[in-house]
């Protein structure tokens, strides 16, 4: 897992990626010095949780992805079965790349964990 975080890390603008369980911990990071990810997990599983509630009341079907943006940085999170993949920017880097190298490294962790476990929402 740790090798398809650092493939999305290179990207510019990008200060870190993680793999993060439904429940909130942790299950791999790749994550710039000084970021807490455990917060960070913590936190942006409670995002998701608030998107699905959101959109269960309006019959929208499951979070796919979602992103929280501040002045310094954004969140971006791809929901799957097993959690979220998680990428944090900086205000600058360019979504359109991110969100594809999201994609693929979904496609990177689906090869390596097999089609049992699929990361893909």
């Amino acid at each position: 897992m740790e090798e398809a975080l650092a493939q999305l890390n290179k990207l510019s603008g990008v200060r870190g990626s993680m793999v993060v369980g439904t429940d909130g911990m942790v299950i791999a990071s790749e994550v710039e010095e000084g970021i807490d990810q455990e917060v960070v997990a913590a936190e942006t599983v409670s995002l998701l949780k608030t998107a699905e509630r959101s959109l269960s009341k309006l019959d929208s079907g499951p979070v796919i992805k979602g992103m929280v943006s501040g002045q310094w940085g954004r969140v971006l999170f791809v929901g799957a079965e097993l959690g979220l993949l998680v990428a944090l920017t900086e205000p600058e880097a360019n979504l359109g790349l991110v969100w594809l190298e999201l994609k693929n490294t979904l496609q990177r962790l689906n090869a390596k964990l097999g089609e049992e476990e699929n990361w893909s929402p």
